[in-house]
């Protein structure tokens, strides 16, 4: 990727706060010519205009949020589609599919279409639907959490629960976990952890929707919480979607025979994205030690949410 330069003395204000840029990245287009600039903050967060234009395409303010890697040969055809060069072809870096050179030329064209019709399609007045646009809970408010992983075996039913139960504290109810477990904004999970897991995994088995629901339950009635756990077995997109339009995360099941690279798990999930091609995507914590991974949102079977 071609720099611009890594000592510049300028800034972007975006949403109210002044961004300090460290590095300019030139990006280019399916002609191989300049196609946009990526200004990259001094956290590694990012904007991306329009070259010539100067129009901000996109922007992320969360750290450690730019997409590309320096050393690579990138290329941007609109909100969401980054992609490098490979030996291969080229990699989409959400999706990590890679697109042979054959084929690129074409799939570019159609992208870059489809990425020009956004703002008709936001237009729209059929159901004032977004498209291109994550939508849900900003990854930040995850990043405290990035180090609560499942230990080992077959517990992530139980860890996702964790970190779904560690938000509301934080962000939602203050008391939907006692003091003595954990207190709202602690870097602490093991006692909520040990304690979900007699309820929901105690013989550290898989688990389906119901028994994580069934086992967040029997919490709740311990507690006398007036929460209850509900479930889905089948499919994902409408009850996710729904709980983080809310401004909630929800648990979120994915299977490997649906394609998923986790094999069978169980995540907490907090954004989505739906593409204007018609893809569809979910913003994760991963259990595993990614707080903003990106997963394919036909991954998904199940759900735990609460009520």
């Amino acid at each position: 990727m071609r720099k611009l330069t890594n000592r510049v003395n300028y800034s972007l204000t975006l949403e109210d706060k002044t961004e300090i840029i460290k590095q300019i990245f030139v990006l280019s287009g399916i002609d191989e010519t300049s196609h946009a600039l990526a200004f990259v903050f001094q956290d590694h967060s990012y904007a991306i205009v329009g070259f010539p234009s100067g129009k901000l395409m996109e922007y992320c303010l969360s750290e450690d949020s730019f997409p590309y890697s320096e050393k690579a040969e990138n290329y941007y055809i609109g909100p969401f589609n980054y992609y490098s060069k490979t030996a291969l072809g080229y990699q989409d870096l959400l999706t990590k599919e890679v697109i042979p050179f054959h084929l690129a030329e074409e799939r570019f064209i159609d992208r870059q279409t489809q990425s020009m019709k956004t703002e008709m399609v936001r237009d729209e007045a059929s159901n004032n639907r977004l498209y291109d646009e994550w939508i849900g809970l900003p990854e930040s408010r995850f990043y405290p959490y990035r180090n609560w992983h499942t230990p080992s075996g077959y517990l992530c039913g139980t860890y996702a629960s964790t970190v779904l139960l560690a938000y509301y504290q934080d962000y939602i109810d203050e008391t939907i976990i006692p003091k003595e477990l954990r207190e709202k904004g602690e870097n602490r999970y093991e006692d909520v952890a040990s304690y979900l897991r007699r309820l929901i995994q105690p013989h550290g088995l898989p688990t389906i929707p119901f028994q994580v629901g069934f086992g967040l339950s029997r919490y709740f009635d311990h507690f006398g919480l007036n929460y209850r756990a509900r479930t889905t077995v089948i499919g994902s997109w409408a009850r996710a979607t729904k709980r983080m339009q809310q401004g909630k995360p929800i648990e979120l099941g994915i299977l490997k025979i649906l394609g998923s690279s986790y094999g069978n798990h169980w995540v907490t999930a907090y954004a989505y994205l739906e593409k204007s091609d018609g893809s569809r995507y979910y913003k994760i914590h991963d259990n595993w030690g990614n707080y903003n991974k990106v997963i394919n949102a036909s991954w998904g079977n199940g759900t735990v949410s609460l009520r």
